[in-house]
């Protein structure tokens, strides 16, 4: 078995289907499919189920307590035979090629992670921009060749790893929290000598109103500073702190502040969190203000970042009722 593709399942009962029937169609054959379903409550484990009664040497089926998707992709990682790991969200779906694509390129650089391109979708389908994996032209980059490869969007699921990246470097997840996409990616990088850049789009991710992530209010947004405290006492321990100083500053400035702060102010201008999301940056990137990466951001990001600077809440919350804020 050559490649093992992890979905990790909760509550996806509508999407299933569509996300297996793209999985299965592959050009490319040598691949096991492992569905982890993260203690749904619907009718998503019954679904899975009839996938490996259809497919039964090829997929397998196995469920967790709810834990998150963090603690589902590392059972999956454990539980995998491949040599090769693809993580699909289960309510995404991929072209047909969309192993043969990436395995054949880590393969052909022999690399430990190869980054492709998506194409972001509405729920109904519409296609809504081209992602970018990875903003370069080189083949072959690494996180000490190319630093900025941490400020590329940090999804498991434009990546293809090669099992022992994380196996060799004792690799994880962190559980139970959002933005452990994030803390992964930052991690997974420094294990990587050789990092392959494919620029074709074989991944569709849907950008639902309704996911987790788009949910303005939730409390669970504090939790990027977990997140950031977890990037960077691991930067600490490996002695790597100082060396990408200025891009873990641009993770938090970006992540913090432009995303986390804006999504909380939209939804409650009242909200606590945009102070102390403010305050964590001012302790921890005293000089933040003069990072070299702030002059790559919109010019509708260096507003929101000025609104931000000045604590004025009120009125950028009032431009995203009016409708204005969507573009910041």
């Amino acid at each position: 078995m050559e490649v093992s593709i992890i979905i990790p399942i909760y509550n996806a009962e509508k999407f299933i289907d569509s996300c297996m029937q793209s999985v299965m169609e592959q050009t490319y054959k040598d691949y096991e499919v492992l569905l982890i379903n993260d203690g749904s409550t619907d009718h998503s484990l019954e679904i899975a189920n009839s996938w490996k009664q259809r497919y039964p040497n090829q997929v397998r089926v196995y469920t967790q307590e709810n834990a998150g998707q963090g603690d589902a992709r590392n059972n999956g990682v454990v539980y995998a035979q491949g040599q090769y790991i693809l993580f699909v969200d289960s309510d995404d779906t991929v072209t047909h090629d969309f192993v043969e694509e990436t395995y054949q390129a880590i393969k052909k650089y022999d690399a430990d992670m190869a980054i492709f391109d998506a194409v972001v979708t509405d729920e109904h389908g519409n296609k809504i921009e081209n992602m970018i994996g990875c903003h370069t032209d080189e083949k072959i980059v690494s996180l000490d060749a190319f630093p900025r490869i941490l400020l590329e969007y940090p999804c498991p699921w434009n990546k293809i790893y090669k099992k022992s990246l994380f196996v060799d470097h004792q690799l994880k997840y962190p559980t139970h929290m959002w933005y452990e996409d994030l803390a992964g990616a930052c991690m997974f990088y420094t294990g990587a000598k050789k990092i392959a850049v494919v620029h074709k789009a074989v991944y569709y991710y849907m950008q639902r109103t309704t996911s987790v992530m788009h949910s303005k209010v939730s409390p669970k947004n504090i939790e990027i500073l977990k997140a950031m405290d977890i990037i960077l006492n691991f930067y600490q321990k490996k002695g790597l702190y100082e060396r990408y100083y200025r891009e873990l500053e641009y993770l938090g400035i970006y992540h913090v502040l432009i995303a986390a702060a804006g999504r909380t102010i939209r939804g409650d201008k009242k909200s606590t969190f945009p102070d102390r999301f403010m305050n964590y940056m001012n302790k921890q990137f005293p000089k933040w203000e003069k990072n070299p990466y702030i002059k790559e951001l919109s010019a509708a990001n260096h507003v929101k970042l000025w609104l931000l600077r000045k604590r004025w809440y009120g009125l950028l919350h009032c431009l995203y009722k009016i409708g204005k804020g969507d573009k910041i």
